[in-house]
């Protein structure tokens, strides 16, 4: 679960890094790579607490 976990966070950092320094290359702004890291950061975490949730939910019964 940890590991699942820290992976979907990974993940969506990554994907927002990448996409943020797409952007930063075609508008000429080096802003949109620290947008892209934490909204990938926001949404990694978000990820993580409705997979929790949802593991949570199914052990009640």
């Amino acid at each position: 679960m940890v590991g699942a976990l820290s992976t979907e966070v990974v993940v969506f950092v990554l994907v927002g890094y990448f996409c943020g320094s797409y952007i930063s290359r075609h508008s000429g702004h080096t802003g949109w790579v620290i947008g892209g890291v934490l909204t990938g950061l926001v949404l990694g975490i978000i990820g993580a607490v409705l997979m929790v949730k949802r593991v949570l939910e199914d052990t009640d019964g």
